[in-house]
């Protein structure tokens, strides 16, 4: 991949199943979206962050990442999915915009604590080992999707972790738990 590539009306990059793909490269200041998602990539250098001023979309999920340090504070949308992640980062717990995070198949996975209270949306299906969740993020109008994980085990967890959610704008999908 070419590096310093610096088009002015780049927005979108797409780089899915790059698998030799392992740093991000050096593309536009102007990226909204970016896709790196079954690459090599470990983690977001902190040089990018200042750089991306206008990324709001980044899914970054692969098995080679195991641990975030960085993301663009303007990121609204995060996909994780796939990724090798125990807990959710405190970078991401920081993203004060965020409001969709998606983390389908993240098998290791354990505990989704202190989510970023603008978030709207959140995608944990296929969360084998997610054990704890804290709903103390949500606002109206959010919908969270929890499918195959052990946080609810019975159908008195369903009850209780459904009571908290007493606003009928949102939306709370338990299937295979």
């Amino acid at each position: 991949i070419p590096t310093n590539i610096n088009l002015a009306s780049l927005v979108t990059v797409w780089m899915n199943g790059c698998s030799s793909l392992r740093i991000f490269p050096d593309i536009s200041r102007n990226i909204s979206n970016l896709s790196v998602r079954d690459t090599k990539i470990e983690d977001v250098p902190a040089s990018i962050v200042g750089r991306w001023s206008r990324c709001t979309g980044l899914e970054i999920g692969s098995r080679s990442l195991k641990r975030l340090t960085h993301v663009p504070e303007c990121v609204t949308s995060l996909d994780l999915s796939h990724s090798d992640i125990k807990k959710i980062p405190d970078c991401v717990i920081g993203l004060p915009g965020l409001s969709d995070l998606i983390l389908k198949n993240c098998r290791k996975l354990v505990s989704l604590q202190s989510l970023p209270r603008s978030l709207s949306y959140l995608d944990a299906t296929d969360c084998g080992s997610l054990k704890n969740v804290c709903f103390l993020f949500y606002e109206t109008k959010t919908c969270i999707t929890l499918n195959d994980c052990k946080c609810v085990k019975s159908e008195n967890d369903a009850i209780r972790v459904s009571s908290f959610f007493y606003d009928p704008s949102i939306n709370v999908i338990f299937s295979n738990c």
